[in-house]
């Protein structure tokens, strides 16, 4: 999936990208920072999933240690009562899952289809997931945010080049422009930013494998997701 071509997209590598971060960060909407340390590509074709989940439980410490992708593939118990790897190997992770690996470890989730082209449902939460005033607490280890969200969309309704559905992590809200950034789990693929408006459009979009549309997972480390 790289992004060597024209797209609906301002790549976090270029001038433009860096600036809207800056931005992000100056106006307390920004989890970046937070989440990069944690963020990894995914190694398995189709273990977007894996490495999504991954990010978000230890950037919220809400696992005793920070896992990655294998640990959780490794993971015996999570395999048998949640989901197995050989299913997301040959089909994919749906949004849901995400929600059911957070519980598993202890964590609190809650899903969101984007059943209706609706971008203020993903502009608000998106909101309350990278502001920095209030998802920002301190811990015995330094700063640690409190709330995360995973996305899943249709590539190609974002003119990517492989035309699946596709999990990432949201780390920021530039609202003068009304852009997300995504960090972008594919391992060929690239930190980017979108319009509100073309994410949501790419979340509105029907997952057989759900048999629901695609949309977002809120994570965090109390109830008020």
């Amino acid at each position: 999936m790289a992004l060597d071509y024209d797209g609906p997209w301002i790549l976090l590598d270029a001038e433009e990208g860096r600036k809207l971060l800056n931005e992000a960060e100056t106006n307390r909407t920004s989890s970046y920072q937070y989440l990069i340390g944690y963020f990894n590509k995914q190694i398995g074709r189709f273990y977007c999933g894996y490495a999504s989940s991954a990010c978000v439980l230890s950037a919220l410490n809400i696992t005793e240690t920070d896992v990655k992708e294998e640990h959780l593939v490794e993971d015996e118990q999570l395999a048998r009562e949640v989901y197995h790897p050989e299913v997301a190997n040959a089909v994919g992770m749906p949004l849901f899952i995400v929600s059911h690996i957070v519980k598993f470890f202890g964590g609190q989730a809650s899903v969101h289809p984007m059943r209706e082209f609706d971008p203020d449902l993903l502009r608000s939460h998106l909101k309350k997931c990278v502001d920095e005033k209030s998802c920002c607490e301190q811990n015995g280890s330094g700063k640690r945010i409190k709330r995360a969200m995973v996305v899943n969309f249709l590539c190609a309704k974002l003119q990517l080049r492989h035309r699946y559905g596709h999990l990432s992590v949201a780390a920021a809200f530039h609202e003068e422009t009304d852009k997300i950034l995504i960090l972008d789990t594919c391992p060929i693929g690239h930190n980017a930013w979108y319009s509100i408006e073309d994410m949501t459009a790419a979340m509105n979009t029907f997952d057989v494998d759900s048999n629901d549309f695609r949309g977002f997972v809120v994570v965090s480390i109390d109830d008020q997701t």
